[in-house]
């Protein structure tokens, strides 16, 4: 089943050295995962099923469902950038 999803790469909204390494991890994994609840709340509608994704739909649809999609991970895009960071300040 394939998702609506936006063309390319998240731009203007995430301006990435500006916005992920002032965020608090905590922030941005309770944002991934509000996002992917309300992705398997759609999933599950499209599904013929009602109500919000829950119990059994985060067994037929795990996280790894989403990021073999292609699901951008606010929280891995973090950590590379503060990665990136720190190198650039040992050069």
């Amino acid at each position: 089943m394939a998702l609506t999803r936006s063309r390319g790469q998240p731009a203007g909204w995430l301006s990435r050295s500006a916005r992920l390494k002032h965020a608090s991890e905590s922030s941005l994994r309770e944002l991934d995962g509000w996002i992917r609840g309300r992705l398997r709340s759609i999933l599950r509608k499209r599904a013929g099923r009602k109500g919000r994704g829950r119990g059994l739909d985060h067994h037929r649809w795990p996280n790894r469902y989403f990021t073999k999609l292609g699901l951008f991970n606010l929280k891995a895009a973090r950590e590379l950038e503060i990665i990136s960071l720190r190198r650039a300040d040992t050069n």
